[in-house]
């Protein structure tokens, strides 16, 4: 059985954090285990309200993944 782990959360909006060196333009969540399926999200910085997602998947999958998404785009 295969995990699948999430991370980041566009509550918890890092990408307008101040941390002492000017507010963020692209905030990217890495993951280092050994899980192959995971997805991060986060604030999109190039529209109001937008959100970042990111996939990692095996290439098969992320290939499916892919087309299912982009059918559902066109409804």
């Amino acid at each position: 059985m295969s995990k699948f782990g999430v991370s980041g959360s566009p509550k918890f909006d890092l990408l307008n954090s101040d941390f002492g060196w000017g507010k963020g333009r692209r905030m990217e969540v890495l993951s280092t285990d050994d899980e192959k399926y995971s997805m991060s999200l986060c604030n999109s910085s190039d529209s109001t309200g937008g959100l970042v997602v990111g996939m990692s998947l095996p290439k098969e999958r992320m290939v499916a993944f892919a087309t299912i998404f982009e059918d559902g785009l066109k409804l």
